[in-house]
C-alpha cells in the first residue's frame, strides 16, 4: 500500500460492503465502539498514551497526528487516567465522531467516496469503495498474519478488532475456514493474558464487548 492505512482505517474499510456501499450488517450497531478502542491501540502503538491497568494515561508529548493531539487533549482535560469504559460511555468522548473522522481520513485517501443522503430529517453520508481501494491487500495481509500466530501489536489488535466487529466473514466468506481461523483468534484472545506487551490489548478489547453487551441490552429494554 502506497499509504499505509492506520489500525482503525483497516477496521472500517473492511466493513464498507463492495457492491452496494453502505456499511455491512455484520457490524450491527457497535462499529463505533469498535473504532473508539482501535482508536486507543492506534494512540498508544504511536506514543501518545499509555495503557496501564485498563486507564488510558495521556503522555507529555503531543501526537504530530492532528486527530490524535485532539483526542490528547480531551482525555488529559480529565485529570487522573481513566477507564477506558469511562470513555467508551458517549458522554466525555462521542465514538461516533471518531467514526466520523476515520471516514473522512479514508475519503481523503481515495479510499472510499461519501454520498450524503437524506430521509425526512435524517441526514448521513454513505461510503462507496473507490477504484483502487486497499480492501483486499487488508484482507491478504491479515488472512498471512494468522496464518502464522502474529507476534506484532498491530496483527494482534487488527485480528481481534475485526473478530469484536463481527467482520471476520469479510476476510473468510467459507463459514468452515471462518470457523478455523476463529478458533485461531481465540487462541491467541487467551494467550494475551501470560503476555504484559499485549495487556493493553486485552484490556480494550474486554471494555469495548462489555460496551457492547450493555448497548444492546439498553436498545432491548
Amino acid at each position: 500500500m502506497e499509504n499505509r492505512l492506520h489500525l482503525t482505517e483497516m477496521v472500517l474499510l473492511l466493513a464498507v460492503r463492495p457492491q452496494k456501499g453502505g456499511i455491512t450488517w455484520l457490524a450491527g450497531n457497535h462499529l463505533d465502539l469498535v473504532l473508539a478502542g482501535a482508536t486507543f491501540l492506534e494512540m498508544e502503538m504511536a506514543g501518545a498514551v499509555v495503557i496501564r491497568e485498563g486507564r488510558i494515561e495521556v503522555l507529555p508529548e503531543r501526537s504530530k497526528d492532528p486527530f490524535h493531539a485532539g483526542l490528547q487533549e480531551k482525555l488529559a482535560a480529565r485529570g487522573e487516567p481513566r477507564k477506558i469504559s469511562y470513555w467508551l460511555g458517549g458522554l466525555r468522548l462521542s465514538p461516533s465522531k471518531i467514526k466520523a473522522s476515520v471516514l473522512g481520513a479514508l475519503e481523503s485517501g481515495r479510499e472510499i467516496r461519501l454520498e450524503e443522503r437524506r430521509f425526512l430529517v435524517f441526514r448521513w453520508k454513505k461510503p462507496y469503495l473507490m477504484p483502487g481501494h486497499h480492501a483486499g491487500q487488508v484482507i491478504d495481509q491479515v488472512k498471512r498474519g494468522l496464518s502464522s500466530f502474529p507476534r506484532e501489536k498491530e496483527m494482534v489488535a487488527l485480528l481481534l478488532m475485526l473478530d469484536v466487529a463481527g467482520l471476520l466473514p469479510r476476510v473468510w466468506p467459507d463459514r468452515f475456514t471462518r470457523r478455523n481461523a476463529r478458533t485461531k483468534i481465540k487462541q491467541i484472545k487467551s494467550d494475551l493474558a501470560g503476555n504484559p506487551e499485549m495487556a493493553s490489548i486485552a484490556a480494550v478489547i474486554k471494555a469495548v464487548e462489555r460496551a457492547k453487551t450493555q448497548r444492546h441490552a439498553a436498545s432491548t429494554v
